[in-house]
């Protein structure tokens, strides 16, 4: 640790003196020290004690009333080291040589040696030797003590770099949607550092993912602790929040994303989903609309409002709205289903049935979209086709109740009665509420 020590040329013979008694901590390696006799013949003097003295970590101010009176000791090289002091980029310790008014100055406050800020020369010392002693002894102890926060300010930042790489690991097995491997990397991380906020706000992701959602909750409000200010924690909060069904604190919680960000389009549509589900429809579709105020182009909102148009009856608007949709995403199953509900809806079958129809080519894995083809077929009188896809829509989902009902139905109008009895049956164990 370097060492300047700071004097009036009147105290030489008493810098000597100090030296001595800090002599073992240099053969310690503890310290190295540096005054300005060090200076080598023909250095530039004010440039060499410049240098030292911002390289320094402790900083010796020897007082006395010539150091007071020096205008360059008091004016210069103090004030320098004060400002390190204060920046924390050095310790400054007065060291009391010979009785003067110090406590007024600007290192008043700070703490003094020897002990009780004695002068050196003070009688209450049997020798000078003992109170450079003491001197010595303080000096050890402020090294020791800045020694001990440069190591565990290392193991921090070490830790802080590690939970950094568990975090990004994390991030990188939650991609591939390894949630359970990414779930010990971000535990790791805060067990490396437990105040990254981003890891927690990442847990609390991942618990979402493995339907853990009280745990998720308590990682997010953690996250919020240590980042009030992070508004994807809400965000992802309100998510976890409207899983569990409590739509009043979801909405709470995208409200408070909103105050953070009020121009992310996706939490206009998260808000929107939560205003629906507390059945408060007109404010929900106001609130579509400023999603896509933001973003005229954004699918999900459109999609979103689609959907409550159709369930509002308001259907002409919701076939405008997925038209739009396709033309924004032509290779969006999601949207052709949605127009072909639309048109169902205002019984314009043909073109329903057209719609259903891309949307299995879009994604031949949609069991609701075989069903709805299905009964568009029944309701055209194509029975045998209708049953293909009452068929295909079992396949994809055994425990679609309504669409064996209505494969029994269409049996029925095929008069193939025998058949059809079985399928009512099953309709009744997977749902004995349905229609018979």
């Amino acid at each position: 640790m370097k060492v300047f020590i700071c004097y009036a040329r009147e105290d030489e013979t008493l810098r000597r003196g100090l030296e001595k008694h800090l002599r073992a901590l240099r053969r310690q390696g503890l310290i190295t020290v540096w005054q300005d006799r060090d200076i080598s013949p023909g250095a530039e003097w004010e440039r060499e004690v410049d240098i030292h003295l911002s390289e320094a970590q402790i900083v010796l101010l020897l007082i006395s009333p010539d150091f007071i009176d020096s205008d360059y000791c008091y004016g210069i090289e103090m004030k320098q080291a004060l400002k390190k002091h204060e920046q924390g980029e050095a310790t400054v310790i007065p060291v009391i040589l010979r009785p003067v008014y110090w406590q007024a100055t600007p290192f008043g406050k700070l703490q003094a040696l020897p002990r009780d800020a004695t002068p050196v020369m003070d009688r209450y010392w049997h020798n000078v030797d003992e109170a450079f002693f003491n001197v010595a002894e303080g000096i050890r102890n402020v090294v020791e003590e800045q020694a001990r926060k440069a190591e565990e300010e290392r193991i921090r930042k070490a830790n802080e770099e590690e939970a950094h790489k568990a975090n990004e690991q994390g991030d990188t097995y939650y991609n591939v949607k390894r949630y359970e491997e990414a779930l010990a990397a971000y535990e790791q991380a805060l067990a490396l550092n437990p105040n990254l906020a981003q890891a927690f706000t990442n847990k609390g992701n991942v618990l979402e993912e493995l339907k853990r959602y009280e745990e998720a909750l308590t990682a997010f409000d953690q996250a919020l602790l240590l980042d009030p200010n992070f508004a994807t924690t809400y965000y992802l909060k309100g998510n976890v929040l409207r899983d569990l069904k409590r739509y009043e604190e979801a909405l709470v919680a995208f409200d408070q994303a909103l105050c953070l960000k009020p121009n992310l389009p996706i939490l206009f549509n998260s808000k929107g989903n939560v205003l629906w589900d507390l059945k408060r429809h007109e404010e929900a579709l106001t609130t579509y609309d400023q999603a896509l105020l933001l973003d005229p182009n954004y699918v999900q909102a459109y999609e979103n409002k689609g959907t409550l148009l159709r369930n509002l009856k308001r259907y002409e608007e919701a076939l405008a709205i997925f038209d739009k949709v396709i033309h924004l995403a032509p290779n969006l199953a999601a949207a052709y289903y949605g127009k072909g509900a639309a048109l169902r809806d205002l019984k314009r079958n043909e073109e329903a049935l057209a719609a259903f129809e891309q949307t299995l080519r879009l994604d031949p894995n949609r069991a609701d979209a075989y069903y709805n083809k299905g009964n568009l077929l029944r309701y055209l009188n194509r029975y045998e086709e209708a049953l293909i896809a009452y068929d295909e829509s079992i396949r994809l989902e055994p425990d679609f109740a309504v669409a064996y009902y209505n494969k029994g139905v269409a049996l029925q109008y095929l008069k193939r009665y025998d058949e059809s009895a079985p399928l009512f049956a099953q309709a009744r164990r997977l749902d004995p509420n349905i229609m018979t």
